[in-house]
């Protein structure tokens, strides 16, 4: 049995300690008829004084544990009996800084923690379920306080969301009703300085947090939470929104630590409270050069520090409770065709980042950061410079290296067991013309796995050699476990906009499939100077809005453009410097069809296989964001502005609620002031709006929903 051992709870304050010693009175006559395992789970070496004084001497003379060293030895095997890794043994989350009190716990067996007070009680009502099967015989607990003044959090909410969460496991487990009250006390300040390596090591169990783009390193975007779920999620309702002051294009992927939502757009970057929109701090960047192009696709957060990029080739590090900047670094020169567009990667002190630019003719590279000033530490060139090793598969000319595409502009993902960083390099370029560059075209459209403190190469597979259909490799995500021929096997999934969905073995190095999740037509077959009509066309397949994977349902789902085109090859190679500014290095020509003919669709697959499981129709491309929840549900945004929920096993439509504008951006699930959360991003899009103006939309838009009492 797994169980997250994770509470979001304040240790009790000066102004309780009569309270405490009370509780203790009554806690330690109950704790003295439970069996003698029970109470393996309800202490560790950092608890206050007052718990400690009536406690620890039963429990030391009943259990022969007579300091927290012995404590953790004692009581860490039963956990891992129950399927309790390790690593989240006892597991808290620095969630609060408090006058007055003391931080809410943070840290593991492994790492230093402190407990007390409210939290103590809560310990002891989990050994009770574990170990005894029975509840307490009566609520444990004290007043709650709440006379002192909160900023910038609602504490209380929060303390309750960690009481809720374990009182909910009890009952669903054991169909036990607990009552479990908290005190309340004193004044929050400020978030905690996080989230830390070791929350985002452990991000895919974390459901309360959206800690990256795509949720976490594996971009599973899978929720565990379940307060919304299939059988109440009719009741999904609007919270509120907040809507950006300038006009750009709304295709950000939010964050979400804390209760705190942080968002951008080419210029503005913004922190929000999670449960009612209320904005807590928002900068705007003045840029310093030439904007290549204004789409921004999101930022990254660590160690209280918040990263992104900006269209001028800045990487910017903002302060996560003030929004101050602390410094900021141009890594990519728009004079060269670059911009950045993606979200940053943050591994320990390293920032992994690369600018997009194919399209003005920029020579694609991957590089690392230090988190702590933006120096430089490796960078990884896509494109090979001459004499490099992939050099010799672009021809003989190596001055077509200098303008060859392979851009990044969607999140990458990470393998911390590995510490490999997985790239997927963007199309070559120019995009049709190719007698310039005889070859396979490496690392173009391929997934690339790099030592996360050197850059070095590890391997590398391409996808698509030889590209001359603008068929970037977008994703190299979600990675999970399966099982293949009986054996557990941690696989990669790669998806781009070439419309096939595959799944590669990590360790085997070998495509265990591929299957095509859109229309393909003449998606192998070479351009030429006469009109071909292709599907999926240069906006097809799967975009920048990564797909998800729920581990519960052993399911991928992939959401898909299906807009087909007509391109032809030029008969002369276009002039690279003419399109650093213009962004059209394309070399032939471009033809979508007609925007009514243009559609989506949203399809499970079996992630063990391949087989479809179902298959959804959406009217326009599904460019928004999605996500799976253990709630049984699959969200997923729309460009007639419908947030969707389907039934995520079957794909039946559950709920609809319209934003007003369309969802070309993130859409995420979280946890705020006590509630399980959806907040989606709406807005003019970018790009579509310039091929296709019937889609609208204003200014990029965040609206939040929950479920209505």
């Amino acid at each position: 049995m797994s169980v997250e051992m994770s509470v979001k709870l304040f240790e009790l304050g000066e102004r309780t300690d009569a309270a405490i010693a009370r509780s203790a009175e009554s806690i330690l006559a109950w704790t003295s008829t439970l069996p003698a395992d029970a109470v393996k789970v309800m202490a560790e070496g950092g608890l206050s004084s007052a718990w400690r004084g009536p406690l620890w001497p039963l429990w030391s003379a009943r259990w022969k544990v007579p300091s927290a060293a012995a404590a953790f030895r004692h009581w860490a095997p039963p956990l891992t009996q129950l399927g309790v890794p390790k690593d989240q043994v006892i597991k808290y989350e620095a969630a609060l800084k408090v006058d007055n009190c003391l931080l809410a716990v943070h840290g593991s067996t492994e790492e230093q923690a402190t407990a007390g007070g409210v939290l103590a009680q809560a310990k002891i009502v989990v050994a009770a379920y574990f170990y005894s099967g029975e509840a307490p015989p009566a609520p444990i607990g004290a007043a709650a306080r709440t006379d002192h003044p909160i900023t910038n959090h609602n504490a209380c909410p929060l303390i309750a969301q960690g009481i809720e969460d374990m009182n909910n496991k009890l009952v669903s487990v054991t169909g036990l009703a607990v009552s479990l009250t908290c005190v309340c006390v004193s004044m929050v300040q400020a978030a905690a300085a996080g989230p830390t390596q070791h929350e985002l090591d452990h991000a895919t169990q974390n459901g309360k947090d959206w800690l990256y783009a795509d949720h976490d390193y594996f971009g599973q975007r899978y929720s565990a939470l379940t307060e919304i779920n299939s059988k109440n999620v009719e009741r999904l309702t609007e919270v509120c929104k907040y809507t950006f002051p300038e006009k750009e294009p709304g295709q950000t992927a939010p964050i979400a630590y804390q209760g705190l939502l942080y968002a951008t757009t080419a210029h503005h970057t913004v922190a929000l409270n999670g449960a009612n929109c209320k904005v807590i701090w928002q900068t705007t960047w003045t840029p310093k050069a030439h904007e290549t192009f204004g789409t921004q696709r999101g930022a990254a957060i660590k160690d209280g520090k918040i990263l992104r990029g900006t269209a001028d080739g800045y990487l910017l590090a903002l302060d996560a409770k003030t929004g101050k900047l602390l410094w900021s670094r141009q890594i990519a020169d728009p004079a060269e065709g670059y911009f950045i567009s993606m979200p940053p990667l943050i591994v320990g002190d390293l920032v992994i980042i690369g600018p997009a630019g194919a399209e003005w003719a920029a020579k694609g590279w991957v590089g690392a950061f230090k988190l702590s000033d933006g120096s430089p530490v490796w960078q990884f060139n896509i494109i090979p410079n001459a004499g490099e090793p992939g050099a010799e598969t672009w021809g003989p000319d190596p001055a077509v290296l200098a303008t060859a595409g392979g851009n990044l502009w969607t999140p990458l993902s990470y393998d911390p067991a590995k510490k490999w960083v997985y790239v997927h390099g963007g199309n070559p370029a120019p995009d049709f013309y190719d007698k310039s560059r005889p070859g396979t075209n490496l690392y173009t459209n391929s997934l690339i796995a790099l030592d996360v403190d050197t850059g070095k190469l590890a391997w590398f597979y391409q996808a698509v050699p030889h590209d001359t259909h603008d068929y970037d490799l977008t994703h190299s995500a979600p990675v999970f476990e399966t099982t293949v021929a009986g054996v557990t096997t941690t696989v990669i999934t790669l998806t781009g906009k070439d419309g096939l969905l595959r799944v590669y073995d990590r360790d085997a190095r070998k495509l265990l499939y591929a299957v095509p999740f859109t229309t393909r037509t003449n998606a192998d077959t070479p351009l030429s100077t006469q009109d071909t009509h292709v599907c999926p066309g240069v906006l097809g397949g799967h975009e920048w809005n990564g797909g998800a994977y729920s581990p519960k349902l052993s399911t991928l789902f992939v959401p898909t453009t299906d807009w087909c085109a007509t391109m032809k090859q030029a008969t002369e190679p276009p002039v690279a410097e003419e399109q650093h500014v213009k962004g059209a290095f394309f070399g032939g020509d471009l033809k979508m069809d007609p925007w009514e003919k243009a559609r989506g669709w949203l399809t499970a697959f079996d992630a063990a296989t391949g087989a479809e499981k179902w298959k959804a129709p959406i009217s326009k491309p599904m460019i928004g964001g999605i996500v799976a929840t253990a709630g049984n549900l699959l969200f997923a945004g729309e460009l007639n502005g419908d947030v969707t929920a389907f039934d995520a096993a079957n794909g039946k439509v559950l709920a609809k609620r319209n934003v007003g504008g369309p969802v070309g951006g993130g859409l995420i699930s979280y946890a705020a002031s006590g509630h399980q959360r959806v907040a989606v991003v709406s807005g003019y899009v970018g790009y579509y709006n310039i091929l296709a103006p019937e889609v609208g939309g204003a200014n990029p838009t965040i609206t939040i929903f929950a479920i209505k009492p």
